[in-house]
């Protein structure tokens, strides 16, 4: 017996109780039916991570990803490479807690919409966001590439991250929402027929998630 096999039967104690002899993958998919039956996890709502599942489950990566696969297969979930896995149906609005990246991100363009951070004025340098908010490198890289690639700011290599011009900034949820409705009555559509994915507003107007998920609930306030 390998020894995937002898952990998916072995009785155990997890973190949502002791586990029995069902297979550890099969009592993953019942817990996410039920969490989603009980609401604790709603249509758009990120599943905790691989490695977070295997923590609750006690289980590997290998059978928490058998897990996610029938997840998938039977239409109850969906994965974006990269991202994670989401309770379906697709066209959910997308809710999930910051990342780390993120939430940097969106502390320092906080920064340049008050004001703190005026056009063209330098931003922290990488050492030290490292230092406040003690992450890795590879982290603070990612926190300031969102941020110009959201319009926030630009670098100049060498010398530091600056502060873009308001004319740069992206959408608000506001302008996204009025932007939509405007394209939904050019094209003859129904109110809010086809109304775009939180990912989707996320890819095309190069916002954050909650920026796409506050111009959906725009949307949805006026149908």
């Amino acid at each position: 017996m390998s020894i995937e096999v002898f952990d998916m039967y072995i009785p155990a104690m997890t973190k949502r109780g002791p586990r029995g002899p069902v297979p550890i993958y099969q009592m993953i998919i019942n817990t996410i039916k039920e969490d989603i039956a009980a609401g604790t996890l709603a249509p758009g709502q990120a599943l905790p991570t691989e490695a977070e599942l295997g923590e609750i489950h006690q289980a590997s990566r290998l059978t928490v990803r058998r897990a996610l696969e029938v997840l998938r297969e039977e239409g109850v979930v969906y994965t974006i490479r990269a991202d994670g896995s989401y309770v379906g149906p697709r066209d959910a609005p997308q809710i999930r807690e910051p990342r780390q990246h993120e939430q940097i991100a969106a502390d320092l363009a906080a920064g340049v919409k008050r004001g703190v951070y005026g056009p063209d004025q330098v931003l922290p340098s990488q050492l030290e966001l490292i230092e406040q908010y003690g992450v890795a490198k590879k982290t603070v890289s990612a926190a300031v590439a969102l941020l110009r690639g959201q319009g926030w700011a630009y670098t100049v290599p060498a010398i530091g991250t600056f502060a873009a011009h308001r004319d740069k900034w992206p959408w608000t949820s506001q302008e996204i929402a009025a932007d939509v409705i405007e394209r939904i009555e050019r094209g003859g559509h129904a109110p809010y027929e086809g109304l775009p994915s939180e990912s989707e507003m996320m890819e095309e107007y190069g916002v954050d998630n909650e920026t796409a998920h506050a111009a959906i609930a725009l949307l949805l306030a006026q149908s």
